[in-house]
């Protein structure tokens, strides 16, 4: 081992020399193969040599050469040793210069000991007597430790007064500076500084504090402003619907109508109230993730934000001066009055910029019923007023929305009392729409009218459009008129200098000292109030209920769905409104007029002016209503029922006009008698419908309703015939149910596309209006085609339909059945007159026509001439068919009741019948059917002897005529001699010969026996 020691002549020092490469490499592989000799025994010589093995046993075993010693491995042992040794020479050797150099390190560091810890003994030493000293002074220490701490809170107290004095100036710079939130700090921090250091205790500052509370309270009334500002969107201008451009006539330059129908198509309601209401969803969105995760937290918000972050700002900051759930209280009691303002503001708005518009469209109020008055610029205008009135609206319910989410996420859960009440907001909301609705919509003055009294509506209303007489007339009072007029001028100018929106006459009238109030109230309408200004508050409604469903939240209680209050509106309010002023419309247009009056028409025969009004109001109402593109259920409905009064009052009118009555005491006349008998009916009909082999029959039935016409007493009176006045209104009447039955029947249009169902699903905007829409009527349309209108009916409307189109179809029949039973009934009239007054037993033929017969014929022309003025070919074609046949079957039963008749009495008759003959050929277009044979034949007979009559009756020539005109026809053949034997023996009260009646009894007898044996 004592190669191991350091050789002598090298001594220990301080070596700062660095190892080459090599020398390192050479240092590292030393140590590596002393690593692997120690591997070497720590793996194969462990359980030998040990931490605990005994050098003394070790020996002996190498020494022990049994098999249970080592003897065999002392070799191995040797060997291992000697590698070992050479080994750790080595790598002391490489390394023995760190050796040196660690060595005195170590020397120099033993010194620096020792010479420090003799400095320590000397500042020890040294210290002892100082301590000592302090020692003594612990107590005056004490007090100056407590001295400070005095002088250290009172200049915490300064600190915090001066503070607090600096902090008004600084608040009100910051709210004037609209730095609320800063301000709120400030006094956040002043408030707490003076708690904390009873501050407010000082008298000095007891103004301070109220400085403060002051602007504590001023900075929550002004932060209730900009909320209410940032709400109801007072600094909000809205973009007007519609742009309004001065009438332009040049070829490819839309007008302002033009431009509104086609802005109108253009719009989809449901995407431009979604498109409203993505800033909402956004906010809402970024306000729910915000407040889901507590690692994040809402952005900070200034001035630039949006108008809900701006809001958020507001809320949040007075939710950090304790004063959110007065804030949410006193938002939500403005809430109505708000709401209203903007209503109002719009309006006013419109009057100051357009007041003689205004003005002009109130002038105008009685000229049109279904427009606008003053054309279609106002039209326009008032698009854009409710536009903005109902855009606004839906951005107040946004805005309230943002503070119903906003206080819910800043309030905590536990707190119940405090929420915000979204759902009184929105119900004070719809309170002012249908109060806005019910003022432009619903006329007073025919809202408060009852139905059965609206027919008295046209005198009264204008009996109240008279102004009261004045009490005081300024022209009563001055002598010179002229100089008051100029001051009135000059005061006029003034007024108009003062205020904009003021404006009266050039020449201002001097009824009265009072100056006539130009302005208009807070609640006046810009219109008056009128069922058809739906037409431009339609779509903007329906932005706003579409807009509004989709900003409610879904949970809310105690609130109506914005579909289910448009619904409910249009169908309890508008609705039956439009019905009730279609029934004054009627009233007022149709009805007070009389309803005989005759008017002309281009190209067409005259019809009732009450026709053609109802016409055009028909027309207007369908253009209106717009029900000629789709099937609109609830609007034809009305339309129907406009319908269906019409068919009412005409047939009013018609029973009036035939004279129909229903009281049992009065007479009927003839004519009601026929047309009230069904089995007549039947046969005329069946004439109506061309077929003429009914004639007979009909004729025959009117004779039945006339039993023995003939005889004295019992002919038709002068008043069951119409007279001329009677007969033109008829046939007027007739022409005109005629013109209007085919109007209807172009007008009708049946669809078969599925109309808008009732569901229980809830109808989008669009749909609502497609079902509600309205169109504006300009007073200009004039010339209306009514060929090219049609409404839209489904099945069951057609039905409706041609149920009131029968109605009027059967009026038109029972006119043209009355007007050809009046023919009828002259012929009776007449004819028979003219048997009765008639001598037949003349001594000579005469060359006179009858008076009776020149009567008829003369009231046949003039009727003939009036009708074919009046009527159509085919309408007095069907009112003379037939007239023959009457005639025939009136001569035949007539005769009945002649007393005697001979030769020339039978000529008479012959001659006046050709003269019937004649003028029925004339009055009739078919002269060839004309035939009277059958009188002329029967009265021929009567001047035949008894024996041809009856030899032709037994062949069965006489077929057209009954058993009892033969009879009739024998007895007049013998009534001569019978009538001249009866006044012979009248005397004697004895019969007439039995020769007279012998023949008449033999020529009966025979033509029954040859009957019988038949």
């Amino acid at each position: 081992m004592s190669s191991l020691s350091v050789p002598a002549q090298r001594r220990r020092a301080l070596s700062v020399n660095n190892a080459t490469h090599l020398e390192k490499e050479a240092m590292n592989n030393a140590l590596d193969s002393l690593q692997n000799d120690l591997t070497l025994i720590s793996t194969q010589w462990n359980k030998v040599i040990t931490a605990e093995a005994n050098p003394l046993e070790l020996a002996l075993a190498f020494l022990d050469d049994t098999s249970v010693g080592l003897g065999h491995r002392h070799k191995e042992f040797k060997h291992l040793s000697s590698r070992l040794g050479n080994d750790l020479q080595r790598a002391v050797n490489e390394h023995y210069q760190a050796f040196n150099t660690n060595i005195a390190s170590y020397e120099q560091i033993v010194e620096f000991i020792s010479e420090s810890q003799e400095l320590i003994g000397t500042t020890k030493d040294n210290i002892v007597g100082p301590i000592a000293s302090l020692g003594d002074s612990q107590a005056q220490l004490e007090e100056l430790n407590e001295s400070s701490q005095r002088l250290n809170q009172m200049l915490e107290v300064l600190d915090a007064v001066e503070l607090i004095l600096a902090l008004p100036d600084s608040v009100e710079e910051l709210i004037k500076q609209k730095c609320y939130l800063q301000a709120k700090e400030a006094l956040v921090r002043g408030f707490s500084e003076a708690s904390q250091h009873n501050i407010w205790e000082i008298p000095a500052l007891h103004t301070t504090k109220q400085m403060l509370e002051s602007q504590k309270h001023t900075l929550f009334e002004t932060l209730i402003e900009d909320i209410n500002d940032l709400l109801y969107s007072k600094r909000l201008n809205i973009s007007p619907r519609y742009e309004v451009k001065p009438t332009q006539l040049k070829d490819g330059v839309y007008n302002n109508m033009e431009n509104f129908l086609t802005s109108s198509i253009d719009l989809d309601i449901e995407e431009q109230a979604t498109t409203v209401n993505e800033e909402l969803e956004a906010f809402l969105d970024k306000l729910k993730n915000s407040f889901a995760s507590p690692s994040k937290s809402f952005a900070p918000l200034n001035s630039q934000g949006s108008v809900y972050e701006k809001v958020f700002m507001i809320l949040s900051i007075l939710n950090d001066m304790d004063e959110l759930h007065p804030a949410l209280i006193s938002i939500a009691g403005r809430a109505k009055e708000e709401i209203h303002n903007i209503i109002a503001q719009a309006t006013d708005a419109m009057r100051v910029k357009h007041p003689s518009l205004i003005k002009f469209s109130v002038s105008l109020e009685s000229e049109s019923v279904f427009e606008l008055p003053g054309q279609e610029v106002i039209s326009l205008f008032l698009q854009n007023v409710f536009w903005e009135i109902f855009l606004k609206l839906l951005l107040t319910l946004q805005g309230h929305r943002v503070v119903y989410e906003v206080s819910r996420a800043l309030q905590p859960s536990s707190v119940v009392g405090e929420r915000y009440r979204l759902n009184d907001i929105w119900n004070k909301l719809l309170d002012e729409v249908n109060q806005l609705l019910l003022s432009y919509t619903i006329d007073p003055k025919i809202q408060g009218m009852p139905k059965n009294k609206l027919s008295k509506m046209q005198s009264t209303h204008h009996q109240n459009d008279l102004k009261k007489p004045l009490t005081f007339s300024i022209q009563n009072n001055l002598d010179d008129k002229s100089s008051t007029r100029n001051h009135a001028n000059d005061l006029r100018d003034l007024l108009k200098e003062m205020f904009p929106g003021f404006s009266a006459t050039t020449n201002l009238e001097l009824k009265s000292i009072y100056l006539e109030e130009e302005a208009f109230e807070l609640d006046e309408t810009l219109v008056p109030a009128r069922v058809f200004n739906m037409a431009f508050i339609l779509e903007s409604l329906l932005l706003f209920v579409q807009g509004s469903s989709s900003v409610l939240p879904s949970n809310i209680d105690g609130t109506e769905a914005p579909m289910t209050f448009f619904s409910r509106f249009m169908d309890t309010k508008y609705l039956p409104q439009l019905e009730l002023t279609l029934t004054y419309l009627f009233k007022t247009n149709i009805e007070t007029l009389n309803p005989y009056a005759i008017e002309s028409q281009p190209d067409s025969q005259p019809v009732f002016k009450a026709a053609l009004d109802f016409k055009d109001l028909f027309h207007h109402v369908l253009c209106l209503l717009n029900v000629f593109h789709g099937y609109k259920a609830k609007l034809v409905s009305v339309v129907l029922k406009l319908l269906d009064r019409f068919c009412a009052y005409y047939q009013r009118v018609s029973a009036k006009l035939l004279g129909a009555s229903e009281n049992p005491m009065l007479d009927k006349k003839i004519n009601s008698i026929w047309t009230e008998n069904a089995k007549l009916r039947e046969l005329t009909s069946q004439v109506f419908y061309a077929n003429a082999t009914r004639v007979k029959e009909e004729s025959s039935e009117l004779l039945k309703a006339c039993p023995k016409f003939y005889q004295k007493g019992k002919n038709l009176k002068k008043q069951d015939i119409f007279n001329s006045l009677t007969v033109d209104t008829v046939a007027s009447f007739l022409r005109t149910l005629s013109d209007v039955n085919e109007w209807l029947l172009q007008l009708r249009k049946v669809s078969t596309a599925v109309g808008v169902q009732e569901t229980g699903a809830e109808l989008q905007a669009n749909t609502l209006r497609n079902e509600w829409s309205l169109f504006g009527v300009s007073s200009g349309e004039n010339a209306i085609n009514y060929r090219g209108l049609k409404l839209t009916l489904d099945d069951s409307a057609a039905k409706r339909y041609d149920n009131a189109l029968d109605k009027l179809k059967a009026v038109e029949y029972k006119l043209w059945a009355s007007l050809r039973y009046d023919i009828r009934a002259r012929c009776i009239y007449y004819v028979t007159r003219f048997l009765q007054d008639s001598s037949w037993c003349p001594e000579s033929a005469g060359v006179d026509l009858d008076v009776n017969i020149t009567a008829l014929t003369a009231e046949l022309t003039t009727i003939e001439s009036r009708l074919e003025e009046l009527l159509t070919p085919r309408q007095k074609e069907l009112v003379f068919e037939g007239l023959s046949e009457i005639l025939n079957s009136i001569l035949i039963e007539s005769a009945h009741g002649m007393l005697a008749l001979n030769h020339n009495g039978v000529k008479k008759m012959t001659k006046n019948i050709n003269i019937l003959q004649h003028i029925c050929r004339s009055v009739v277009s078919s002269p060839e059917n004309v035939n009277m044979k059958p009188a002329l034949e029967f009265f021929a007979l009567c001047g035949a002897t008894e024996s041809i009559v009856v030899q032709r009756a037994n062949a069965g020539e006489l077929q057209d005529f009954s058993f009892d005109d033969i009879k009739n026809i024998l007895r007049l053949q013998l009534s001569e001699e019978l009538q001249r034997q009866t006044r012979r023996e009248s005397g004697m009260a004895r019969a007439p010969s039995i020769s007279a009646n012998k023949r008449l009894s033999d020529a009966v007898g025979r033509l029954h026996l040859t009957r019988r044996t038949e």
